[in-house]
């Protein structure tokens, strides 16, 4: 199938989120995971076609992976997505030929994706088990020994013998943690950059917001303070002149001896 087939099928999921993020799909034959990207995997159900013998056969385990990421502070987001291959298992030297989805089990597909994305890239609480199922065009047994997925380890329907499975279990579980805790750092170390680049901004803004106010401060004539007159001081009551007791006392005893002086 052809690239822009995928394209225009993720690019109507994307655009029907309604975000401003700018999102981008790239098809990988072989890629690396890192701490920053986020791994989805699930199995569709398409149609192969061998080049040798011109076989056609049905597969309803078809692996597919996907490495999603999104810059936040850029707004823009990617999609890596490896499809597996499958090859026939008449051909002695067979190649791996590349599967074709039909229109609605790409649909389903990319719905899954979508919903995925809002889950781990915008926090949005999405069904936790949507019905969507893909359409299987057969009930055959997986070929496993057919299977590039298989061959490489990463397909869900290898068999392996209970003492496998439990050390597969746990090496999972040790790079899950890993991995979380480096995605965690990650998301701590791309935050401190971007305040840093947001301070400045803000420094900016906190200038222009003061200067705007000194121009318009600036020809504003300050208001007249409402001064009040004080009144004027109470003039102090007039004091009555009286003698003080001194004086009476002297008066009354300079009377009584000269009335005894006349007496005599």
């Amino acid at each position: 199938m052809e690239l822009s087939t995928f394209q225009e099928a993720f690019q109507e999921k994307m655009n029907a989120m309604r975000k401003r993020d700018t999102w981008t799909l790239q098809l990988c034959d072989t890629f690396q995971s890192s701490p920053e990207w986020r791994q989805f995997q699930l199995s569709s159900s398409a149609r192969f076609h061998c080049t040798n013998c011109k076989r056609s056969w049905a597969s309803n385990q078809v692996h597919i992976l996907f490495l999603i990421k999104l810059d936040k502070f850029r707004r823009r987001g990617w999609v890596k997505m490896r499809i597996f291959k499958q090859e026939c298992k008449h051909c002695k030297s067979a190649k791996f030929q590349e599967p074709e989805f039909t229109p609605q089990n790409l649909e389903i597909t990319f719905t899954k994706l979508q919903l995925r994305i809002q889950k781990i890239c915008y926090g949005l609480k999405v069904p936790k088990n949507p019905d969507l199922v893909p359409v299987y065009s057969t009930k055959g047994p997986h070929e496993k020994d057919h299977c590039e997925a298989c061959r490489l380890g990463v397909c869900k329907w290898i068999d392996y013998d209970e003492g496998q499975r439990d050390h597969i279990l746990a090496d999972d579980i040790q790079n899950y943690t890993a991995n979380a805790e480096n995605t965690w750092l990650y998301d701590m170390q791309d935050y401190t950059a971007n305040a840093e680049n947001i301070r400045p901004h803000v420094s900016n803004v906190d200038h222009t917001l003061a200067h705007n106010i000194q121009k318009h401060t600036k020809n504003v004539r300050p208001p007249v303070p409402n001064v009040v007159s004080p009144s004027p001081p109470t003039p102090p009551e007039p004091r009555e002149d009286r003698p003080s007791p001194l004086l009476i006392a002297l008066g009354v005893g300079a009377l009584l001896l000269w009335r005894i002086f006349i007496s005599r």
